[in-house]
This record gives C-alpha cells, structure tokens and sequence, in this order.
C-alpha cells in the first residue's frame, strides 16, 4: 500500500505464462491501470512465486525469488512507489533461489522463510525450513541464530506478523499439506510450536492470511492438495483459538494462489490504525481457471465484534 491510497501488483502466472507486469488499483475510484515504471539497469524478469513486501516507512516494494519455467531467481529488485523506478540490488551475503516462500518486513528488513528451493538433477526440487534476513541499509543477506522448534520445510505456507511476532501457518512439502501454527518471536529469535484451542483449519496450502486487529488474523481459501478452498478461519493470538467463520465465508469462488491484505482504516504521518477493510485479487482453483476479480469487503460485516 502507497500512501495515495493504492495497491500495486507485479508479475504472476496465466496457464503456462508468466507475466512481466506492474499494475495499480486506485482504491477511490476502483480502476486498475497500468504504470510505466524507469529502471536503473534492468527491471526484473517476469516470473511466479515471488514475494512482493512493501516498506511503508521507505515506500519501497521490495520483490525477491521466484521462478519460471525451470529458471530459479535469487535476485532483490527494489520499485520505488515514489518514482515508480526499479533498481536492482547487488547483493552480499547470498540466500538460496527459492519460491513460494514467504517474505515479511519487520523494523525496515526482509524475513524470508521456507519455499521451493532446486535441487541437482535428478533431484526433485526441495522444501527449505530455513530464515534469511535481508539487511536493505547494508545490502546484504545473513542467517539469524535462532532456537526453539522451527517449522517443518514448506512452501505455500502464509507469514503474519502481529505484536513483533511471525506466525507461519499451513503449507505443503509433497505429499503433505500443513494445518500447523508456528510463531517466531523476532525479540529473542525463538520459534514456538503453537498449542490452539478450538478446531484447527483443515490442512492447506497457497492460502492467504491478513491481520483484523492487533491480536487477530484470518486465513482464507488456498489448496488441500485435491481442490481449491473457500472456507475462512479467524485466529487470536491472545487465547490461540480458532473460530470458524461459517455463514461468513468470504464472497468470492473457490482459489488458492491469489491476493488478500488488509486496509487501514485511518492513516497518519507516522502511524496505521486498526484494518478495516479487506482486499482480495486474482488466484486460481487448480484446475486451470484463473480469476482477475478484485473483491473489498468490510472487515466487520465478516468478523462479530
């Protein structure tokens, strides 16, 4: 999210396509449009399985991994939302081609866990249980020292952060699909197993997740290994239970692999208050239906206050 209000999307899969793509959505008026982005040197190829991770405090879109065909990408390529201009980042450091990973931003860094990862032929392409963290000051990738019991290797799974805490749920590493909560609490660097209250959402991958409050988040859809979902999951951090939310399913088809963040429903110069929207694009249902529907729904008309 810009601070004008807009969101933007880069890259993708159509069929066997992948797309080379920056488009934005004005959020007033509804309209997608197309933005003619400057590079320094070169942007980035096109590409699915990346992650796109915004920096409200640089306005900077940060688009790391990915694959297409059998070409694997470890490259960081940065879109400045202010000048809409690419750069690509020399990197030291080195962290793996990997994709379906997941990449969030916490204190200006990039925390990138698990995703597909190649492997030498006639290797099967790996799962990877690992964290790298990507220093943007510094240009340069390095692995934390952690504890606890980390995750299990997956890609597809969702990252959430709420309260200086990461929370990985879901995935799949074949022919296993996850319906685990793990959390990494990012002030003393210690994964946790989390023990939840409630019933658990059933195992799945390529979902998506997004915060609703401070201790709150939902995830939604994804894939269970036979067909795509559509069933929607609340979970509070504060009693670690889930609550199903039915007869409150979100108003779209079934998909996985798409887009869904939360909008803030008041913004300052220096701070977000609580989300009050949610909003979903695109995805497909594994079968070789792809959706470019956009979808804004009131956080409150889905959730009982």
């Amino acid at each position: 999210m810009s601070k004008e209000d807009k969101m933007t999307f880069y890259g993708g899969a159509l069929y066997i396509l992948c797309y080379l793509c920056t488009m934005v959505l004005n959020l007033e008026n509804k309209t997608w449009s197309p933005v003619e982005t400057l590079a320094d040197g070169s942007s980035p190829e096109s590409r699915t399985g990346h992650t796109a991770a915004f920096d409200p405090v640089r306005n900077r879109i940060y688009v790391f991994g990915g694959s297409k065909n059998r070409k694997w990408f470890s490259d960081v390529h940065v879109l400045d939302i202010v000048t809409w201009r690419w750069s690509i980042v020399e990197t030291r450091g080195k962290a793996p081609p990997l994709s379906y990973h997941s990449c969030s931003v916490f204190r200006g860094e990039l925390f990138v866990f698990g995703g597909v990862s190649p492997r030498p032929h006639p290797q099967p392409d790996g799962c990877s249980d690992s964290l790298y963290i990507f220093d943007p000051q510094y240009e340069i990738w390095y692995q934390p020292i952690l504890s606890g019991n980390k995750p299990a290797a997956r890609s597809g799974h969702s990252a959430c952060l709420l309260d200086r805490k990461l929370y990985f749920f879901g995935g799949w590493d074949t022919p296993v699909c996850f319906n685990d909560i793990h959390l990494l609490d990012l002030g003393i660097m210690e994964f946790s197993l989390v023990a939840v209250n409630g019933s658990s959402p059933t195992p799945r991958c390529w979902h998506s997740a997004a915060s609703v409050s401070d201790s709150r988040f939902l995830i939604h859809g994804g894939y269970d290994g036979n067909q795509a979902l559509n069933d929607t999951y609340l979970f509070n951090t504060v009693t670690k239970t889930w609550t199903t939310l039915v007869g409150n399913s979100l108003p779209c088809s079934p998909r996985a692999g798409y887009s869904m963040l939360s909008l803030p429903g008041v913004k300052g110069d220096t701070e977000e208050y609580a989300p009050t929207e949610l909003l979903i694009f695109g995805g497909g249902d594994n079968e070789g239906h792809f959706y470019s529907d956009t979808v804004r729904l009131q956080i409150s008309d889905i959730l009982d206050y």
